[in-house]
């Protein structure tokens, strides 16, 4: 059975023991809140079920070790519950992995981290040897108060590293891993034209966990877990990311209302494949230009490959925007068809439209589905992006770029933004109203464009009041700038 699948199938009697009204009386995301807390396992707890927390330490005669225990039991029955609702798996290739761990002066800017598509998923390293284990799953929680947490717990074929209960809820086997759990804290910030960031030093942030974990889970240490982790996630919030869905889901994958916890479940996201194909043949013809080079008489310079690396622009009027590149590794002095297109992050740009209208033409296109594009209706003075009556039912597809969400000068500022919103509120109000489903795609999801309309055109009945494939309309709608009219 899949990893994941098979913790979610192994220790759902945890997550009914603990969150029922005897013991924490609580939800799965509770059960992660309250063991990433700084204080967690000493008597200055102060978070969630405060006096649920204090009963369990109590009867563990305050004992730091126990809680710990506990908060093992707690990690994997919080997480397996959360993963299982969507069942989201992203599998990072090795080589790509590789290049991102290692990319020089990392800059961390909070507000890509927030746009990530999911903030629940799972990472698969079973075919990648960067990190010791099978797998992580993940969490990233954004609060009101700017900070975000980023949780993660590791898994392994043997489940060693979680304890086991028997049937009278008593621990059976000892653990010998916990979460990890750091947080992006405003205190941690710097401010540059009104853009915060801070600036990674694998050196000195993030050195041990929140919860006091103190033994080094992964090859090179929980901080170049964190950094990888810190990595990826900006990854997944740009603009144009090497994400496509896994070949082992793409023909299973059959969403249901009710949770099976079956494979047919599962969207598995393969992450940087053309990038490590290309550098896997890179590496096979610097072998073979090396061979040459040793035999040409001339001597020319070794091929080799530039280390990745980032850069940063600031553009815009008053210079308050920034661009941010992941430079890829460019192979040196070797053939110019292998040199690598360099892979684009921005934050705080402007997303252009059509990129995201275009991905939905071809794939409509390609499905040899008619449409009409900036559909007008009269009645309310606005267009919808593309139309198509589809089992004699008209539906609409809206892409929303970057400037749905916030103030933007090229997009006329604040005033634009304020308009943009208004005229998006009563789009949505005259397809409820009139019954029309309506599929509202958001910039940071337009690699999943495919996807989102497969599941729009076969379940049109979800989307008379439920804007997103993924997201709640209150999820959808969460990023938005808040400005004074």
């Amino acid at each position: 059975m899949y990893l994941p699948l098979a913790y979610v199938n192994r220790y759902s009697l945890l997550t009914d023991l603990y969150c029922d009204e005897e013991h924490f009386n609580c939800t799965p995301e509770e059960l992660i809140e309250m063991i990433s807390d700084d204080n967690w396992g000493t008597e200055f707890y102060s978070g969630v079920n405060r006096d649920r927390y204090m009963g369990l330490y109590n009867m563990f005669e305050k004992s730091f070790f126990p809680m710990h225990e506990a908060s093992a039991c707690l990690a994997v029955a919080g997480f397996t519950d959360i993963w299982k609702r969507n069942k989201i798996v992203y599998e990072p290739d090795y080589e790509f992995s590789q290049a991102l761990l290692k990319t020089n002066k990392l800059r961390v800017y909070p507000d890509m981290i927030k746009h990530i598509p999911f903030n629940t998923f799972y990472l698969d390293f079973s075919k990648n040897a960067l990190f010791e284990y099978e797998g992580f799953f993940v969490q990233v929680k954004a609060y009101d108060t700017g900070a975000i947490r980023i949780s993660s717990l590791p898994a392994e074929k043997n489940y060693s590293n979680i304890p086991t209960i028997n049937f009278n809820g008593e621990h059976e086997v000892q653990s010998t891993a916990y979460i990890d759990s750091f947080f992006i804290k405003s205190e941690m910030l710097n401010v540059e034209n009104n853009i915060s960031y801070f600036d990674y030093d694998l050196n000195r942030d993030f050195v041990e966990t929140s919860d006091s974990f103190k033994t080094q889970w992964f090859i090179g240490g929980v901080s170049n877990f964190r950094l990888f982790l810190l990595q990826f996630l900006m990854y997944l919030s740009s603009k144009e990311p090497d994400i496509n869905e896994s070949p082992d889901t793409v023909n299973t994958y059959k969403p249901s209302t009710i949770i099976k916890n079956k494979y047919s479940e599962i969207r598995k996201w393969d992450v940087g494949v053309r990038y490590g194909e290309k550098i896997r043949l890179l590496k096979r013809s610097r072998i073979l230009e090396a061979g040459e080079i040793e035999n040409n008489s001339q001597n020319p310079k070794r091929p080799h490959l530039r280390r990745a690396h980032w850069e940063r622009y600031h553009i815009g009027k008053g210079r308050c925007e920034i661009i941010s590149k992941w430079k890829e590794p460019v192979f040196i002095n070797g053939d110019a068809s292998d040199i690598i297109t360099n892979i684009q992050i921005v934050t705080d740009k402007e997303t252009i439209c059509s990129s995201g209208e275009d991905k939905i033409k071809e794939y409509l296109k390609s499905k040899n589905i008619e449409f009409c594009f900036q559909h007008y209706i009269k009645k309310i003075r606005k267009r919808y992006d593309f139309s198509l009556e589809w089992r004699q039912q008209m539906v609409f597809i809206e892409f929303d770029g970057e400037q749905h969400f916030k103030v933007i000068n090229r997009w006329k500022g604040k005033k634009g933004y304020l308009d943009r919103r208004k005229a998006d509120s009563e789009k949505n109000i005259y397809c409820w109203e009139n019954k029309i489903p309506l599929l509202r795609i958001r910039f940071d999801q337009a690699y999943m464009i495919p996807d989102m309309i497969y599941d729009f055109l076969n379940n049109t009945e979800k989307y008379y009041s439920k804007l997103n494939t993924y997201l709640t309309n209150e999820e959808y709608y969460s990023i938005c700038e808040k400005v004074k009219k």
